[in-house]
C-alpha cells in the first residue's frame, strides 16, 4: 500500500523546527487546540499521494 501522505522533506523539517523555536516562549495557556482526528472502523478506503512515475513506497 502506498504511503497515506507525502514524506517530509529536509526543508519541511527545518521549517517546522524554526517555527517551534520561534514559538517556544508563546503563552500556551492562551491557546485553544482542537483535535480533529477521524477514526473509521471497518473501512477499506485508503487515500494516498504519489506523483506520476514515482516508485510506490510501502510501510513495513
Amino acid at each position: 500500500m502506498p504511503l497515506s501522505k507525502p514524506l517530509l522533506t529536509r526543508k519541511h523539517r527545518e521549517q517546522h523546527y524554526q517555527w517551534a523555536v520561534s514559538m517556544k516562549d508563546q503563552d500556551w495557556n492562551k491557546v485553544n487546540a482542537a483535535d480533529e482526528t477521524i477514526i473509521r472502523l471497518n473501512s477499506t478506503k485508503r487515500l494516498s499521494w504519489q506523483k506520476l512515475g514515482q516508485p510506490v513506497f510501502r510501510r513495513v
